[in-house]
């Protein structure tokens, strides 16, 4: 089980090395094409990257706070993997999978009023319990 993992954890990242953890983990983050394997649960997590970002600018005052959409893609135990979609303050902010739950802690960077964020620097704070 360990091998169909791995191959598929390389297969989905190219030649990146996944972050492997025991099981679940309080908290982990991943970079845009990352992987984490949750070893004890065979789930294995890429973070694709942000579709959609319209969070407050933190030199803004806002009346709401915008969204942003982290779109993962989610495998258990070597199986075809799941597209899915997080999000940071609307619902849709935890999946489980595998009996794991995985929730959207955080996103940075931040965004400013003045600046464009490079879609290849967002980076995903996940936590990881078992359900």
């Amino acid at each position: 089980m360990k091998l169909v993992l791995c191959t598929l954890a390389l297969a989905l990242a190219g030649c990146a090395d996944p972050i492997v953890l025991p099981g679940p983990a309080p908290e982990f983050e991943l970079g845009v094409g990352d992987i984490a394997i949750l070893q004890g649960y065979g789930v294995t997590v890429r973070f694709e990257g942000v579709t959609g970002d319209s969070r407050c600018p933190v030199d803004v005052t806002c009346v709401w706070a915008g969204d942003a959409e982290a779109s993962l893609r989610l495998a258990v135990n070597g199986a075809s993997d799941t597209l899915i979609t997080l999000h940071t303050t609307v619902d849709d902010r935890s999946v489980t999978i595998g009996g794991v739950r995985l929730s959207l802690v955080g996103l940075s960077p931040a965004p400013t009023a003045s600046t464009v964020i490079d879609p290849t620097s967002y980076r995903l704070r996940l936590r990881a319990e078992a359900e």
